[in-house]
């Protein structure tokens, strides 16, 4: 599963961030964050905390490329 996202990754040159949100069931949770976790994919615990951080990446960004 991670591996696959790994290989879209850099097929298509774009990021991939992933929410995996607090489940009734705490060991698929671990699972699923651990097989995107082993191939250095970010998990993040909502769709909110990912939209955050492409936020501040987007205006880090920004602010690098006014310098330039």
């Amino acid at each position: 599963m991670g591996g696959a996202c790994k290989r879209i990754m850099g097929e298509f040159g774009k990021p991939i961030m992933l929410a995996v949100t607090p489940s009734i069931y705490p060991e698929l949770e671990v699972k699923i964050k651990g097989a995107f976790l082993n191939v250095n994919l970010p998990v993040f615990r909502s769709v909110r905390d990912v939209a955050e951080t492409l936020s501040r990446l987007y205006q880090y960004k920004l602010g690098r490329n006014r310098e330039l």
